[in-house]
């Protein structure tokens, strides 16, 4: 059975620009735990576990309501990354 190729860590840019929200909101949610590569000295960037952080995003609790039209997209974003990052 062959291995797996490994998924490519993305950066908070690459990551945001895939789940449509700002970068601070990436900032944002690696501060609250999503799972990240901390940059081991200053001036490196995180990197970021495309399915790791999707399956993050997808256990947080979510507060009452409705979802926004922007939180909406951004799920529909990280799931079909998670799903191209599983094939």
């Amino acid at each position: 059975m062959p291995k797996p190729e490994p998924v490519p860590l993305l950066s908070r840019r690459e990551f945001a620009a895939a789940c449509g929200v700002a970068e601070s909101t990436v900032s944002a949610w690696a501060d609250e735990g999503m799972p990240v590569e901390r940059p081991r000295r200053k001036g490196q960037r995180l990197q970021i576990h495309p399915g790791r952080a999707v399956a993050w995003l997808a256990s947080r609790p979510r507060a009452a309501g409705p979802l926004s039209q922007r939180e909406r997209l951004a799920q529909q974003r990280a799931d079909a990354l998670a799903d191209e990052n599983c094939r």
